[in-house]
């Protein structure tokens, strides 16, 4: 913990303290997360990469206009995230598993990644979040907490589980 910002760095704070008044550092801030905050998405819809993008880009739009609003505690990236899930409350991903765009990967590769996929779409929207912070973005229990609005133990016992 780090100020009251549970496992945010001192750049990252630093960051996100600037943020609040330079454009440049805002910009910084997009760049650090979005390709984080879009794979986050994509795991939910992992066949439309457009809603992705819309919901990675209405997040961040969100989450900016917030930013002189959001005290220096380092929640911008949990509520970032907790917009995303906002935004996509509702969208139920479908589709077929169109595995064509992974180019040269093996067959056998393919086959493990849609049996990943279909089983993170039977998941709860919840259980599923907790899932992807932990293993994609590697937050700490704490910090998914926040980004849920759910006790730490709470996100531990799903990883438990699953």
């Amino acid at each position: 913990m780090v100020d009251g910002i549970a496992c945010v760095s001192d750049g990252e704070k630093d960051l996100i303290e600037r943020a609040v008044s330079d454009p440049s550092a805002r910009k910084a801030l997009v760049e650090r997360y979005e390709k984080l905050l879009f794979g986050f998405i994509l795991s939910f819809a992992p066949f439309n990469r457009e809603q992705a993008f819309e919901i990675t880009v209405a997040s961040f739009t969100h989450a900016l206009k917030q930013m002189p609003r959001v005290p220096r505690d380092g929640v911008f990236l949990e509520g970032l995230f907790r917009q995303a899930l906002k935004e996509f409350e509702g969208i139920i991903p479908g589709g077929s598993a169109d595995l064509s765009s992974l180019g040269e990967v093996s067959l056998q590769k393919k086959e493990s990644l849609k049996i990943v996929r279909e089983a993170l779409i039977r998941l709860s929207s919840e259980d599923k979040s907790v899932l992807l912070l932990r293993d994609q973005c590697h937050f700490s229990f704490d910090r998914i907490a926040g980004a849920l609005g759910v006790q730490p133990r709470q996100a531990k016992s799903v990883c438990l589980i699953a």
